[in-house]
């Protein structure tokens, strides 16, 4: 029951901020949608065992009443994302999890049960695709968005700028009493530190079109299936994850973690 509550909750707090609402009954209208993909979810956890092709339906059907939630209230939250791929993975769509759980880890990149949930997605793909050595150099650059909140980023890149020239004109006023020019380097080259981590994520991370392989896709070295050769014998599996580099009609140039390019029909693409 507080599971329920505390779903209905989100929606109605994100739909407040969202900005398209038409009134208090298109919000409780919203709120009965996610109490009522959670009961489908449930019913699919207690069929798992006695009828597993049931509860795969079941949990299909949750994942599209969540998502017709999150579309139609124009919602952007991380819990209700990480809903989505849980009931999306349990039905096996593993291409459709991946695309919620990156969603979710954009909007909430220390959330731990995405990342989990991620994880165990990643972990059905069988199809596996090397990163390339940039993509590692920038996953090890951004090793702390799993563990450190940005918030507290935020928190550190401001705040140790107004502590460094607090401390600078402190020092001004009485340079006699305060000759610890450490503690004020310390607190510029946090803030600069921080703040290169955030503008570094802005640029690299989110100004990237990234996708994901939801249904099989066959990959071509042109935007036309009849008049360019397959790009690789095998076609790609749901739950490969790309990013989209052109756009040309029905289809997408994709780049693969490894560096290859390939064209594939935008159909078989959801966007993170």
């Amino acid at each position: 029951m507080m599971k329920r509550l505390w779903a209905v909750l989100i929606v109605l707090l994100g739909i407040s901020f969202a900005g398209a609402v038409s009134g208090q009954e298109r919000a409780v209208e919203q709120g009965v949608m996610v109490e009522r993909a959670q009961e489908l979810f449930e019913q699919g956890v207690a069929r798992v065992k006695d009828d597993p092709g049931l509860a795969r339906e079941l949990f299909g059907q949750s994942a599209a009443m969540f998502e017709a939630v999150v579309r139609e209230g124009n919602i952007n939250n991380h819990r209700l994302e990480t809903n989505i791929g849980n009931a999306n993975l349990l039905a096996g769509d593993v291409g459709r999890a991946v695309v919620h759980y990156r969603r979710a880890l954009k909007l909430s990149p220390a959330d731990e049960r995405a990342r989990a949930g991620l994880e165990s997605a990643r972990g059905r793909v069988l199809q596996r695709v090397e990163k390339s050595m940039v993509n590692r150099a920038i996953d090890a650059f951004f090793w702390w968005r799993g563990f450190v909140p940005r918030g507290w980023v935020l928190l550190i890149a401001g705040g140790g700028y107004v502590l460094g020239w607090v401390g600078v004109i402190v020092r001004r006023i009485w340079s006699e009493h305060f000759d610890r020019g450490w503690v004020i380097a310390g607190c510029f080259v946090a803030s600069f530190a921080a703040g290169g981590m955030l503008i570094g994520e802005q640029v690299v991370l989110y100004g990237v079109d990234e996708a994901v392989v939801v249904q099989e896709a066959a990959g071509y070295n042109g935007p036309d299936a009849q008049a360019y050769e397959k790009t690789f014998q095998a076609p790609l599996e749901p739950g490969v994850e790309v990013v989209v580099e052109e756009e040309r009609g029905d289809w997408v140039l994709v780049r693969l973690g490894d560096g290859r390019s390939t064209w594939v029909l935008a159909g078989s693409l959801g966007r993170v």
